[in-house]
């Protein structure tokens, strides 16, 4: 009676497991490889978008400090612009980090990140000029702005 049950019980020959664990491993072997190059790609994306987008808010404060400033200072290594309404902020013209008001301005951390300013004076109104560098690893970006700085003359008296 028990040989009765050892001949119907049913099983895998060694091969069909080593057959399948072969094809499991190779299975396994693709996705995974997929997946680390799909992880390279994704890094290499957010490296990219922190890169930009921390370019893009730094240059827009700065734009924005220098539009709203109605006098502007420099000195060797300081700009002050003062935006009317006891109010100013102060960048320091270093290489990195560039600070503002003596605090980081970096959003995220970069090798380096400096504004250079160089004011000059055309027709009565101030022009400022400065240009923004920001290098992360291999990856570098500068840019030149001009722009007057001056109180917005919101009526002139007629002679």
């Amino acid at each position: 009676m028990v040989l009765k049950h050892l001949k119907k019980e049913d099983g895998f020959t060694i091969v069909e497991i080593l057959v399948s664990i072969t094809i499991v491993s190779i299975v396994l072997g693709i996705a995974g490889s997929v997946f680390f190059f799909i992880n390279k790609q994704m890094i290499g994306w957010r490296a990219n978008t922190e890169f930009y987008s921390s370019y893009s808010a730094i240059e827009n404060r700065v734009f924005e400090d220098v539009l709203s400033a109605t006098n502007v200072e420099v000195q060797d290594t300081l700009i002050v612009l003062n935006t009317g309404l006891e109010t100013q902020r102060t960048y320091h013209n270093r290489r990195s980090p560039l600070l503002m008001n003596g605090a980081n301005v970096e959003i995220y951390p970069m090798d380096t990140l400096f504004v250079n300013f160089q004011p000059s004076v055309i027709l009565s109104e101030q022009l400022i000029s400065w240009q923004l560098v920001q290098s992360k690893d291999r990856r570098s970006l500068t840019q030149d702005y001009m722009l007057s700085s001056r109180k917005p003359v919101l009526w002139k008296p007629l002679k």
